[in-house]
């Protein structure tokens, strides 16, 4: 070919180029958290997103990129906010969200396809180690979701900040998006307010990894602190990082040694990315030794240790997990209380049942932290599932235990979406549930029922259960008939997600959780002035009972927003208070 007529070609390329760019029908649009959009499902997003947190909140967002596209990354500008103040790049993280693929849905209430989950990090929060989230190339016409953690300090003034979120891209000019934030003069707790106990498996994270995990006993420890840090990032305790610490085993144990890992975060731990001195709220304790005696011997010895320190109210023994309607079973509920009362008397056990079935049993003196399934708190009609037993709210029946210094916690299961049975049953359908084709709001919704019936904690029992099963994580992660049922991270490893090192990777139900745990907090904060009766009443429009909730994520973030504005303004409100009636609001600022 002629040099001359190369040049032609290559300038009508140019000039086509500028014409016509490359990702012409791409677009990039705004979305709130509360929405789980698939790569092929039509979403009308919009070009701005005005957010609203306390100080010490995370709030998050969505970019949603529709293809073709290639090459995107994405960034904020500083907010700009009241007397010149801003909120600079480290106030925001960015994650590429990968997808699930669904084929067998949790029960008749889930989606099928690819449903978007694990959130890989641009940078990690651990080593700041550059991660393959960004450039993202993104199919013509489909989705590919960017999802945005916003944190607001603590130290920040309460105001209007606004900014810009500009979507770069190799084939298309840059889109710039418009983010409004207002700061509110409050502030949330850097630990939760309600108990969490989610476990963890320190020897089966391994499994997730490391392809020899004989090879790895030293990374047991360093990952479960990433992976307790990752929690309190998402305001959860994972309540049995101590189990695989095997130093524990030694006699005598080196206590400064263990104070050295464990300690800031019984203190209190300033975090990578939030709050500063946040503390796990439940400790499992460990159980070794071979004979009981020795078993006494070191519950003893752990226990006051942690009493020395200030830490004795975090520790419970797990006493027996959902034990059966036999006698024989509370025979060992009993027999295991006397050795862990033995070895310190105020040292609390933990039982997954329900008064209907201990009861009988007068387990009063050996129960000290009674943990109902939820679907037993305020069962459907007989009709529908179960027995009469638990139909209805069950929640004065537990007032006496509660009176007596018991703690009352409870648990969602498999039984959120059927544990096999069939998956179009009544009995299992529109439970709270933290499965990955099940909606936001339903993997939201739980701490905002713990406020309803007045519950003190939360257990679930797994957050990595598929680690070590047959299946990698991040292809399937369906056990009990559901999907995520006891796993809530995936394992960052670098052969998956670029970089060097292993970290933990959330989950949007991981984030989910982490916001109703902040609700959570909305609704104890407003008691504070308002009582709680009428809380209750301002958030019936959310939640009815365990299975009757608002579907509607609209209906969550206006309630929210509501219950924000009231504690911006240090407000009061009379019995007969009615959302956008502000003439009922009373000022309790000086």
């Amino acid at each position: 070919m002629k040099p001359w007529l190369n040049a032609q070609i290559v300038l009508a390329g140019i000039l086509l180029t500028l014409l016509f760019p490359l990702g012409a029908d791409a677009t990039a649009n705004l979305a709130h958290s509360l929405v789980k959009i698939q790569p092929t499902s039509p979403y009308a997003g919009s070009d701005s997103i005005h957010l609203y947190a306390a100080r010490n909140e995370y709030e998050s967002f969505q970019v949603v990129l529709n293809g073709p596209l290639n090459g995107v990354t994405v960034s904020i500008s500083p907010l700009t906010g009241p007397e010149g103040s801003t909120l600079p790049p480290s106030t925001f993280h960015f994650s590429r969200a990968a997808y699930m693929m669904i084929t067998d849905v949790s029960n008749d209430e889930g989606i099928t396809g690819p449903v978007p989950d694990g959130l890989i990090p641009e940078r990690d929060l651990f080593f700041d180690e550059q991660r393959n989230a960004f450039p993202i190339d993104v199919l013509s016409g489909e989705n590919q979701l960017v999802w945005v953690d916003v944190f607001v300090p603590e130290n920040t003034l309460p105001g209007e900040y606004s900014g810009v979120v500009s979507v770069n891209s190799t084939s298309a000019p840059t889109q710039n998006l418009t983010l409004s934030l207002t700061v509110w003069d409050f502030s949330l707790p850097s630990t939760s307010s309600l108990a969490t106990a989610f476990g963890y498996e320190g020897w089966g994270v391994l499994f997730g990894h490391f392809e020899n995990p004989d090879d790895h006993y030293d990374d047991i420890v360093p990952l479960a602190q990433r992976y307790l840090e990752s929690g309190l990032m998402h305001r959860l305790t994972l309540s049995t990082f101590l189990i695989e610490d095997w130093s524990l085993y030694a006699d005598p144990i080196d206590w400064p040694a263990f104070d050295e890992r464990w300690g800031t975060f019984f203190n209190g731990r300033d975090l990578a990315f939030g709050p500063e001195s946040a503390r796990v709220t439940s400790v499992q304790i460990p159980t070794i030794g071979n004979t009981n005696q020795e078993k006494v011997n070191f519950w003893q010895g752990f226990a006051q240790h942690f009493r020395s320190n200030g830490w004795f109210d975090l520790l419970f023994d797990y006493t027996l997990d959902e034990p059966s309607d036999d006698p024989a079973d509370y025979q060992a509920i009993r027999d295991r209380a006397d050795l862990v009362h033995e070895a310190d008397p105020d040292l609390r056990t933990l039982v997954t049942t329900d008064i209907q079935e201990a009861g009988p049993y007068n387990m009063e003196d050996y129960i000290d932290i009674w943990v109902p399934l939820i679907n037993f708190m305020h069962g459907k009609p007989y009709e529908v599932c179960w027995s009469t037993e638990y139909e209805g709210d069950q929640r004065s029946d537990y007032d006496d235990l509660v009176a007596a210094g018991k703690d009352l916690w409870w648990y969602q299961s498999c039984m959120s979406h059927g544990c096999g049975d069939p998956n179009d049953s009544e009995c299992y359908r529109a439970w709270p549930s933290y499965m990955i084709d099940h909606t936001a709001i339903r993997n939201r919704i739980m701490a905002w029922m713990s406020y309803r019936y007045d519950i003190r904690g939360e257990l679930y029992y797994d957050v990595n259960y598929c680690y070590d099963r047959p299946v990698d994580a991040w292809v399937s992660q369906y056990y009990f008939t559901g999907n995520g049922d006891g796993t809530l991270f995936y394992p960052g490893r670098p052969d998956t997600i670029g970089g060097t090192t292993h970290i933990p990777i959330p989950t949007i139900r991981l984030k989910q959780i982490r916001d109703g745990l902040e609700d959570y907090e909305y609704l104890k904060l407003l008691e504070q002035n308002n009582g709680r009766e009428a809380v209750l009443a301002l958030m019936a429009t959310v939640v009815t009972n365990t299975y009757t909730y608002t579907g509607v994520s609209d209906d969550l973030i206006s309630v929210r927003q509501q219950i924000g504005e009231i504690l911006d303004g240090g407000m009061i409100f009379s019995d007969d208070f009615e959302f956008g009636d502000t003439s009922a609001w009373t000022s309790t600022s000086p």
